[in-house]
């Protein structure tokens, strides 16, 4: 991005666009920043249903296309669908809760678990992102304090 500390930026700031979730932000300089895209193996966010409360990790792995990540850790009690709309949780710190992240394409059961497998197609055309809104949170320092200190 060609905005840094000048402007205010933070590491782990959300990054979005009119569509959905595209990362966040990394390493910052006076006047720039870097991103970690939705699209890396590094990724992770807790997301759920639009209309469920059921909580899942969503990552991108090597075996998903650009445009499709995979979400993890939902139970198979949960009466998931095709078409269902996936959006975060607001648990990171990094995201509030209710950004688009996607469409549920297909489901699949995880091995040896009672979870899910959801693979989904992003909101994003991470093929064709031009312009893009950073995202604080103005109580991240504070939910990182306190999950820290729970971590202990």
């Amino acid at each position: 991005l060609n905005v840094g500390k000048n402007n205010g930026l933070q590491p782990e700031m959300g990054i979005v666009n009119t569509q959905g979730i595209v990362g966040f932000t990394r390493d910052i300089s006076s006047h720039y920043a870097t991103v970690m895209s939705a699209m890396n193996t590094n990724f992770r966010i807790p997301v759920k249903p639009k209309n469920d409360s059921c909580i899942g990790t969503l990552m991108w792995l090597d075996s998903d296309a650009i445009n499709e990540m995979t979400v993890k850790g939902i139970p198979t009690y949960f009466n998931l669908k095709t078409g269902d709309t996936l959006i975060t949780q607001g648990g990171s710190g990094i995201f509030p809760e209710g950004q688009m992240v996607g469409i549920v394409s297909k489901i699949l059961k995880q091995q040896g678990s009672n979870n899910h497998i959801l693979k989904i197609n992003t909101f994003v055309d991470f093929y064709a992102i031009n312009r893009v809104f950073v995202i604080k949170n103005l109580y991240k320092e504070e939910l990182d304090s306190l999950q820290k200190s729970t971590h202990l």
